[in-house]
């Protein structure tokens, strides 16, 4: 592994903290019990779109790398707007951090996918 993470490492590691945020968020509909029903939820349900933040990010992070052009200097922005988003930066969407830390109290897998996504930013 190399000493500075790569954007596939950043997405990587963003989309199992997404993933643990849609299990813990999905855990308010009993009635979600398959992936199809998540999916439904965080595209159209509007208790999910605090989530939509996070989707997007990834989405453009993807796109950046997969055009085989960014160099390590197109992950720094990536940090700040992460740090933005998940703190300790001033909030980037107050209604994304605060559901954001609220399910990092009470999920352990949020959590886990936070210290993840902390551990790779370090080594920025």
């Amino acid at each position: 592994m190399p000493d500075h993470p790569t954007l596939q490492e950043l997405s990587a590691v963003l989309r199992h903290l997404h993933r643990a945020l849609i299990e813990a968020e999905s855990a308010n509909f009993p009635g979600a019990t398959g992936p199809f029903d998540r999916l439904v939820l965080v595209v159209e349900h509007p208790g999910f779109n605090w989530l939509h933040a996070l989707s997007e990010l990834i989405v453009e992070i993807d796109e950046l790398a997969d055009t085989g052009t960014a160099s390590g200097q197109a992950i720094t922005p990536c940090k700040d707007i992460i740090e933005r988003l998940l703190g300790p930066a001033p909030a980037l969407r107050e209604d994304f951090r605060s559901r954001y830390l609220e399910l990092m109290q009470t999920a352990p897998d949020v959590a886990i996918a936070s210290g993840a996504v902390r551990r790779l930013l370090a080594r920025l």
